[in-house]
């Protein structure tokens, strides 16, 4: 016996015997049975554009957020191509990178901790640095500053800490 005959039977038991409430009846158990496989093919339906939704929005993220892999690695690229420096001592995993800026400006921060020796021997392979002394002034915290000649309307310094361990890396477009 399928669900027809079942709901038919029970509303009959309760129903008056008349044709139009048997005709109305079958009417509304054959529209329930319409709508179940519709009902699952909405569900699907729903699931399927939630789920595009979801994806469109990590694929968003994933280009226009600043913390992206995808972001990141671009900031890394155009920091060492505008300062004009060889790749970094450390591996990029330990590099601390901001972003900042509009339409109009962009500035990049890059700072990482490393061995004295080899951060200085970065600066002495970087074309940017290379050959430069550090300006007889330190910054506010005492640290040296590398001012990189300005190209483009780009201005990019390298600030290395007293004890040669940290270094921070601006590079600024306007």
């Amino acid at each position: 016996m399928d669900h027809l005959e079942a709901s038919e039977r029970t509303l009959s038991e309760h129903a008056p015997k008349t044709r139009s409430t048997t005709v109305r009846h079958r009417l509304r158990v054959a529209a329930m049975n319409l709508r179940s496989p519709l009902m699952r093919f909405a569900r699907k339906k729903w699931m399927i554009c939630v789920s595009g939704i979801l994806l469109a929005f990590a694929a968003a993220w994933f280009i226009l957020s600043p913390t992206s892999p995808f972001n990141r690695s671009s900031a890394i690229r155009t920091t060492l191509e505008w300062a004009r420096l060889a790749p970094f001592p450390v591996p990029t995993s330990s590099l601390d990178v901001e972003v900042s800026g509009s339409m109009f400006t962009r500035q990049f921060r890059i700072s990482f901790e490393g061995d004295p020796q080899r951060i200085q021997a970065w600066i002495d392979a970087s074309p940017g640095t290379r050959g430069l002394q550090p300006l007889a002034e330190r910054d506010s915290r005492g640290w040296l500053v590398y001012s990189i000649d300005p190209a483009h309307g780009i201005i990019a310094e390298v600030h290395m800490s007293p004890d040669k361990r940290h270094v921070l890396v601006l590079a600024v477009w306007s």
